[in-house]
């Protein structure tokens, strides 16, 4: 027998799950497109209104002497329409490591600044349009740790000292901050060991206080979740020996679920075509290296952002002997299977 019933559920839109719903309802009377989309435990929101890169705009980039911020500011240089003020703790570290850069007039600076201290932080950033958070450090004790430069220390201190030294009123648009993969998954394994001295933990606090300022201060942010990153610059190798890496394809998902490496130049490249789109708000995603030849960004970031479709159905009934007996069977393998969560036949929200 059917029941009746009124309920809008958002659903993705696919054979397997369509079928699902033939099962169980009878008579969906409506099908409206939501203009939304959202990722595994990930977020992306469209934006009518313009807050990505122009050219003009001044970008910082915090941590300049990591492997990606090199590929970044020279990018960034390089493209002739951005002035790039690279941060560093050591600037004559920064103008060594950043001298194969031949960036055109006054496109870049170096200023130093300990992003641990927040004196004085205020005033390199009070004319940004943009921030890009490159800072971090070894997940395990090292040589790296000397000093105070722990994972606590510098990838989630660090990190809020730059977001309470950030303007308010709406002069900066962006500001990108390098997580890492795994920061959602970090009670399971490899991650949970990964995780042993807190760099996970510490970055997941980072994402979720520039979540905070952001709203709070009005601009939009970007969170990258590389995986092991890879490919150099290597700091302890000349930039101008690095050797010439394989060209790979790069596999993107929102949120936090792939596994994989990732190299510092693709990282840079992705964050760079972000902030440079047009009706990107905020975003977060994860991203690997995979097999297969190289694509150029455009079409990487057009498919990445196309709209994915889900649906509004309003259902009127609703076999409900079919439903139970499908019911019955799920939780059975709940308790025969020992999972926690046995995975659904199909994704359903419910509004």
């Amino acid at each position: 027998s059917a029941t009746k019933c009124n309920q809008n559920f958002i659903l993705w839109s696919s054979p397997r799950m369509m079928g699902f719903v033939r099962n169980f309802w009878t008579a969906p009377v409506e099908r409206h497109a939501i203009p939304s989309t959202n990722g595994r435990r990930g977020v992306f929101h469209a934006c009518s209104r313009t807050r990505h890169l122009t050219p003009g705009d001044r970008v910082a980039v915090v941590g300049a002497t990591s492997g990606v911020a090199y590929h970044l500011i020279r990018q960034l240089t390089s493209s002739g329409h951005f002035q790039v003020r690279a941060i560093s703790r050591n600037s004559t570290k920064a103008e060594q490591f950043l001298s194969s850069i031949d960036p055109t007039d006054g496109a870049l600076e170096l200023r130093e600044c300990d992003t641990r201290q927040a004196d004085g932080m205020d005033k390199l950033l009070s004319d940004i349009d943009a921030v890009i958070l490159c800072t971090g450090t070894s997940a395990f004790p090292s040589n790296r740790w000397q000093g105070g430069n722990d994972p606590r220390a510098v990838d989630f201190e660090g990190v809020v000292n730059v977001l309470n030294a950030l303007p308010s009123g709406g002069r900066v648009k962006k500001v990108a901050l390098i997580s890492s993969i795994g920061v959602q998954r970090r009670s399971r394994f490899p991650f949970s060991i990964l995780n042993l001295f807190g760099v996970l933990t510490a970055k997941g606090d980072a994402e979720a206080k520039l979540i905070q300022v952001a709203e709070q201060k009005g601009f939009e942010y970007l969170i990258v979740r590389p995986g092991r990153l890879v490919g150099g610059p290597h700091t302890n190798v000349s930039l101008k020996s690095q050797p010439k890496e394989r060209e790979q394809a790069v596999q993107m998902r929102f949120g936090d679920s792939l596994n994989g490496e990732c190299t510092r130049k693709m990282i840079a490249e992705a964050m760079i075509g972000v902030l440079t789109r047009e009706g990107v708000g905020n975003v977060d995603f994860c991203m690997v290296n995979k097999e297969g030849p190289r694509e150029n960004w455009a079409s990487v970031l057009d498919r990445f952002f196309s709209p994915r479709t889900p649906l509004r159905l309003t259902f009127t009934s609703v076999d409900s002997q079919r439903f139970m007996n499908w019911l019955r069977g799920w939780c059975s393998g709940i308790l025969s299977s020992g999972a926690l969560f046995p995975p659904l036949p199909v994704s359903v929200r419910v509004r």
